[in-house]
C-alpha cells in the first residue's frame, strides 16, 4: 500500500499511532510531504525515526527546509559577518516553532547530527 502525510510537526507519539493503525508494513510505502519538525516537541526522534525507515520518502516542507539550513550553518554564526543577520533569522524560526527543534538538534551527539542532516 502507499500512503502519503505531512505536516507532522514533532507530533512522534501522533506519528507512531497512525503507523500502528494503517498497520504499516516493510511492504508498504509512505510519502510525507513536508513538515516533519518545529512546533511539536518530537522533531528530532521523528528525523531519527525516519532516519532508519527504508520505505518512507521525505520531502522538506518550508519548516524542514528553514531547521536545516539554520542547524546546518549553527557553527558559522559566532565568527559570521553576517551574524546579526542570522540571529534575527533564528529568531524569526524560533518564533515560528523552531525552538523544539533547535533544542531537541542541541542534546544530539555528532553521530545523531549528522543522521538528521542527512534526510
Amino acid at each position: 500500500m502507499i500512503y502519503a502525510v505531512s505536516d507532522l510537526h514533532g507530533c512522534y507519539d501522533k506519528f507512531t499511532e497512525m503507523l500502528r493503525k494503517i498497520q504499516f508494513s516493510d511492504s508498504d510505502t509512505l510519502y510525507i510531504l513536508g513538515d516533519v519538525v518545529d512546533r511539536g516537541p518530537d522533531g528530532i526522534k521523528l528525523l531519527l525515526d525516519l532516519s532508519e525507515r527504508k520505505n518512507v520518502i521525505c520531502l522538506r516542507g518550508n519548516h524542514d527546509h528553514t531547521a536545516f539550513k539554520l542547524l546546518r550553518s549553527l557553527p558559522l554564526i559566532v565568527n559570521s559577518p553576517d551574524a546579526d543577520n542570522l540571529k534575527q533569522i533564528y529568531n524569526m524560526w524560533f518564533s515560528d516553532g523552531g525552538y523544539p527543534t533547535f533544542e531537541k538538534f542541541r542534546a544530539l551527539s555528532d553521530a545523531d547530527r549528522e543522521k538528521v542532516l542527512s534526510i
